[in-house]
């Protein structure tokens, strides 16, 4: 891009894609002021609310939660404001929040602020993240809480806080918070949140042992109190009295994702070992809707067989249907797996009319249902400009990798590198794909876009950060290796010490 008219094509691109986007914006507006009054009634809405009343947590509905929500209630009726209303605009106050401090994290604050609330306010208007965001639905917290974690993992990856020890760990409790807080909101998020604080952790750990060894113990000791305290909370809070409330066994999990559509669906000769332990209504019910077969056939068989026979049989059945039926299992995974690493262009596959099992129909349905032609119009122009924006922020990456090789050839004596931000970079895809290998190999089979929202925001930050004019996530622009940090920080140390000799 030497030449002038090469600037002002990458600028011009850069801002079709900003246009576009800021439409989106205007139309998720409009469907906040048009639902802000409307409940979506999603079966784990009614549960939400239920548990609010007595409290009775378990890890299917969450700790923290319930306890907001029962807040929330109890704050409406002073104000005399419908309750789900309140926690909508809770939900979406803290989502633009988070949504400002991920993208002036990975962006190094290099910009005017109205850039990331700009940025900020597309991640909450998508309408798939919209939709968690006015619902009553434990993803928001879980959503909000994850994005604030990995933005203070890029906040201290590569920074000279990373050689202090005391520093370090005040990032680390930051990072251990809203970690707890995500795993507070969803138990799942207990293992998947962990995986960024752990690289960071370790990363750390690196560089602490060059230059403040004598500290190194004390962000582990951070970390390890956070893991008691969430797991304790659980411990405490939850209805142990309650037949759903044992954490779901990865034996259920194997058996609901790999053999619910050819036992419970089909008249498979495994289905007779299940009527033993259950019975036909049980079992109907089931294939009618997936979440019994872990709120009501695990805990029946469990009942009539202990917990380690149970586990057996589910596991056996799993084994059989995947030998069975490998093809179209390793299918259907495959789809999932694609729908929560890239759920726009699924979704719109299966919008379109593409048979598949999955819960987008009805998502979709709920979605709808208040404001049918302005939902209609909004997802749709969501999709179609998403789709349009990669392939433009794709182009627009080329060509300034392109004038980054350039650059260093210009600087021979400058090796070629990520930057530092590229460590960051990488837990947060970790995180994404590992969420998206959970939900499923370990979810129930169906696919639920809800449960992607951390990808479309991985994915939005890849459309956004290149429209933005000179921005560089990867930490290209005013590079300084960690080797330097870190050379620099022992060079002021010897400095303090020889004024101090002297």
């Amino acid at each position: 891009m030497q030449s002038k008219s090469g600037k002002i094509i990458y600028d011009l691109l850069g801002k079709l894609i900003m246009f576009g986007l800021t439409v989106q914006i205007g139309m998720g507006i409009c469907y906040i002021v048009r639902n802000i009054g409307y409940v979506q009634m999603f079966g784990e809405t009614a549960s939400n609310v239920a548990v609010s009343g007595s409290l009775s947590c378990s890890v299917y509905t969450g700790v923290l939660y319930p306890v907001v929500l029962l807040l929330i209630r109890a704050v409406s009726l002073t104000f005399n404001l419908p309750w789900f209303s309140f926690m909508y605009l809770i939900q979406l106050a803290l989502a633009i929040t988070a949504g400002y401090f991920l993208l002036s994290a990975f962006g190094r604050d290099r910009y005017k602020k109205v850039f990331y609330f700009w940025g900020s306010l597309v991640f909450a208007t998508f309408p798939f993240v919209l939709q968690i965001h006015m619902s009553v639905l434990t993803d928001s917290f879980a959503l909000s809480f994850l994005m604030l974690e990995i933005a203070f993992v890029r906040r201290v990856w590569g920074s000279r806080n990373m050689t202090a020890s005391r520093a370090f760990s005040f990032d680390m409790g930051r990072i251990c918070l809203f970690w707890m807080l995500a795993a507070l909101s969803e138990w799942d998020f207990l293992i998947i949140g962990a995986l960024p604080m752990v690289i960071v952790l370790i990363r750390g750990l690196t560089v602490l042992s060059k230059t403040d060894r004598k500290g190194i113990v004390f962000p582990v000791i951070i970390a390890v109190l956070f893991t008691v305290l969430t797991i304790g909370t659980y411990s405490l809070t939850s209805d142990r009295q309650n037949p759903a409330s044992p954490a779901k066994s990865i034996e259920v999990s194997l058996f609901d994702r790999v053999a619910w559509k050819h036992v419970i669906l089909r008249q498979d000769n495994e289905k007779y070992r299940l009527f033993e332990v259950t019975d036909y209504e049980t079992l109907k019910d089931a294939a009618a809707y997936r979440d019994n077969i872990k709120t009501v056939v695990e805990p029946m068989v469990e009942g009539k067989l202990g917990k380690k026979e149970a586990k057996k049989l589910f596991l056996e059945l799993a084994i059989g249907a995947f030998k069975k039926n490998r093809d179209e299992v390793l299918h259907d995974a495959a789809i999932d797996f694609a729908g929560y690493v890239a759920p726009p262009f699924v979704v719109r596959e299966l919008l379109s009319g593409r048979k598949f099992i999955s819960y987008t129909s009805r998502n979709y349905d709920i979605f709808k249902r208040n404001s049918p032609a302005l939902s209609k119009y909004y997802l749709d122009y969501s999709l179609l400009w998403f789709g349009a924006s990669m392939m433009i922020a794709g182009v627009l990456w080329i060509l300034r990798l392109f004038e980054k090789i350039r650059d260093l050839r210009m600087k021979l004596d400058e090796p070629f590198s990520f930057g530092v931000g590229f460590g960051a970079v990488i837990s947060a895809v970790v995180t994404a794909i590992a969420l998206a290998v959970r939900n499923t190999f370990l979810g129930n089979g169906v696919y639920d876009y809800k449960q992607a929202g951390f990808s479309v925001v991985l994915l939005l930050m890849f459309v956004i950060f290149p429209a933005l004019p000179r921005v560089d996530i990867l930490g290209f622009d005013k590079f300084r290796p960690l080797k330097e940090i870190i050379a620099e920080y022992e060079e002021e140390n010897e400095n303090e010490s020889s004024k101090n000799g002297e």
